[in-house]
């Protein structure tokens, strides 16, 4: 699902200025999604654009901020999304793609990028965690609960295999 389709889910509670739409992305999607303003003002104005959310002023000045609000015409639009959704995930790491290179990096490199992608890993479960999932709809429990799970298989695989790979590596120079 693009991040336009999902400002249009958001937007279904109601209007939302850009910086309450980016938040709750954070917030909200967090576990499964990243939105910088740089990506979400673009992706509002096409969708504006398009005629599936209105943006109007929140006051009368040129520095008042725009709430965005979902149209009929977006509603639709947002449903057949939704509807022609895939079981797919995109996966991108910079993580992994240096440790598929990680003959060529000093040990040193190695277990920071270990040790950093670990710290991540626990960071992200303490997040999960701390969520209010008992206020949560079963789909919105379903999408923490699945990420949980990643995120504490992560954890294990790095604090396993990662260790490993390191003195793999080590015995390999040494």
């Amino acid at each position: 699902m693009t991040l336009s389709t999902l400002c249009l889910g958001l937007l279904l509670d109601g209007a939302l200025t850009g910086y309450a739409l980016c938040r709750l992305v954070e917030e909200k999607l967090g576990h499964f999604q990243h939105a910088s303003f740089g990506a979400l003002y673009p992706a509002l104005g096409k969708l504006e654009a398009a005629g599936l959310v209105n943006a109007e002023r929140n006051g009368a000045t040129a520095l008042s901020k725009r709430m965005y609000a979902i149209t009929d015409k977006g509603r639709l639009r947002f449903d057949a999304e939704l509807n022609q959704s895939a079981a797919s995930e995109t996966f991108r790491s910079e993580f992994l793609s240096a440790m598929h290179f990680a003959d060529r990096l000093p040990v040193s490199d190695i277990e920071r990028l270990v040790d950093q992608k670990l710290a991540d890993a626990r960071e992200q479960r303490r997040k999960l965690l701390a969520l209010p999932i008992s206020s949560m709809t079963e789909g919105q429990r379903f999408t923490v609960r699945y990420a949980l799970v990643k995120t504490t298989a992560s954890i294990d695989f790095l604090q396993g295999e990662g260790r490993a790979m390191i003195t793999s590596i080590q015995r390999e120079r040494y």
